[in-house]
């Protein structure tokens, strides 16, 4: 089996066990020094295996930044959902001293279909930083906006424990999302000028809506399995999630009834719509992303953009002194208890010049990263039953139906599972780290995998029951993921943590 060392990462880490040899080698292809305006930075680009939604072998590519001043170890990372973060757009994580990975360059698979490969992709990358040395496995951030806020989102719900999550203007109701760019296309006109549609943004985005329908094929099952909104319960991490009144490509319609600003129908083209009794036939799928939580569990504020402040319709670059001063700055507001911190910007209503925005605007909210990465634990609550049941099934290999995927008129139930060992690897790095910060993390592992039934009891060994000596039974588990798949040399050492009777 083709291993490669972790020194073919980063020459100057001290020697390290090298977690990058569990079942399927990740290959550096390139490195090479950048620099900021602040910081050297080491760019690694990297491929990896991954297995798609038909459990297919896939071949991801990525990059790497590292600061190269400080310490490399236990830094912490940031891990860009869907769309490529440049070295200009890490720069502020950079320069607080933690690293970047990033998916880099073209993709083998159809990335436009949102629920398709490229979620396995985001997952992947997601459970990556597990087999890095020099990453801090409890300061572990997803970031994405977009479409790669949806990825941030779907993939916060399977994978544990996670520090901190960024989703701005996440489709939250994809069938609804998908839908709404759709129907509408077809009265997105101008008969005097067809190259120039009334709604420009949602022409130019229309791309990854026909792509994620042929994919998914609304018209032919439920889309429960693929929107964030019916996975709420297996979001368990401390989530911020940004929206806008005036998104006409991703409407607010699915986040709150109440803080929808409908449209002025005169400034619309005739036929477009963004009600979701309008657009989702299904009743039971017409939910927003709000009406599935408690109030205990989230926290929403809404920040009001001045009228007078530029447009989206003008560029920062051709602004005058005096528009960029009516440009405003907004510090979040947030929640240290809430999973979800939700901050919306009331922006009035949609109109066709628009995109994600009306307005130019900043929202300050590195803070709330800071804060959870400083603190680097997980609170009790990053888990529940739902979440421990899905580890188990990862564990396990007993997926529940995660929905279909369609290639013209062939379909087949899509897995979500990646190889069998880093599935395993995994789910056990991340139990160890969460029990890792106390004993109340503890106690409440202990009393959910009790509710477990016995066939999900994952961590039961036949000579030992899980619950005698937790990390004990995790760190053996670990060893035979490691022995299993050929690392002998860091199976040992691992022993070595395990009582001395597990010795052989």
């Amino acid at each position: 089996m083709p291993f490669q060392k972790a020194d073919q990462w980063l020459d100057h880490l001290p020697e390290e066990p090298d977690l990058t040899r569990i079942s399927t080698p990740i290959r550096v292809n390139q490195t090479e020094d950048l620099e900021t305006p602040e910081t050297e930075v080491k760019g690694v680009d990297f491929s990896f295996n991954f297995r798609g939604t038909s459990g297919n072998d896939l071949e991801g590519n990525g990059r790497l930044f590292l600061p190269s001043t400080g310490s490399h170890t236990a830094l912490p990372m940031v891990v860009s959902m869907h769309y490529e973060m440049d070295l200009n757009a890490s720069t502020k994580f950079l320069n607080r001293g933690w690293c970047v990975i990033t998916p880099h360059g073209e993709r083998n698979y159809n990335a436009p279909n949102l629920m398709g490969d490229g979620l396995n992709h985001s997952c992947a990358m997601a459970d990556l930083p597990r087999r890095l040395p020099f990453v801090d496995q409890s300061r572990l951030v997803l970031f994405g906006g977009s479409a790669g806020g949806y990825h941030a989102l779907m993939t916060s719900s399977r994978v544990f424990p996670v520090t901190a999550v960024y989703a701005g203007v996440p489709p939250l109701n994809l069938k609804y999302n998908v839908q709404v760019l759709m129907k509408n296309n077809s009265h997105n006109l101008n008969p005097d000028e067809p190259e120039n549609p009334p709604a420009p943004f949602v022409k130019a985005v229309l791309p990854i809506a026909e792509e994620t329908w042929k994919g998914g094929r609304p018209d032919r099952q439920s889309w429960v399995d693929f929107s964030p909104t019916f996975r709420s319960e297996l979001i368990t991490s401390p989530t911020f999630i940004t929206y806008s009144t005036a998104d006409v490509l991703v409407p607010m319609n699915q986040l709150s009834r109440e803080l929808v600003k409908e449209i002025v129908e005169e400034e619309w083209p005739e036929g477009f719509a963004f009600g979701m009794e309008e657009i989702v036939e299904d009743e039971e799928e017409r939910v927003t992303f709000l009406e599935t939580l408690d109030e205990a569990d989230y926290s929403l504020h809404v920040v009001t953009i001045p009228r007078d402040s530029p447009t989206v319709t003008r560029r920062r670059e051709d602004m005058s002194p005096e528009e960029e001063s009516r440009i405003t700055k907004t510090p979040a507001e947030w929640s240290t208890d809430a999973r979800f911190s939700i901050v919306v910007l009331d922006e009035g209503r949609p109109e066709p010049f628009c995109a994600h925005t009306k307005y130019h605007h900043t929202l300050e909210f590195d803070d709330y990263l800071d804060y959870h990465v400083s603190r680097g634990s997980f609170s009790p609550n990053a888990l529940n039953y739902e979440k421990l049941e899905l580890l188990a099934r990862r564990f396990l290999g007993k997926e529940t139906y995660n929905g279909r995927e369609y290639r013209g008129e062939v379909s087949w139930p899509i897995t979500r599972l990646g190889h069998e060992h880093l599935e395993k690897w995994s789910v056990c790095v991340g139990l160890e780290m969460y029990i890792a910060c106390g004993e109340r993390n503890l106690s409440l592992l202990l009393e959910l995998y009790g509710t477990l039934p016995k066939r999900l009891r994952f961590l039961d060994l036949a000579d030992l029951a899980f619950k005698s000596d937790p990390r004990e039974i995790i760190l053996r588990h670990q060893v035979e993921i490691l022995r299993g798949s050929g690392d002998m040399e860091l199976a040992e050492r691992l022993v070595g943590e395990a009582e001395p009777q597990y010795k052989r």
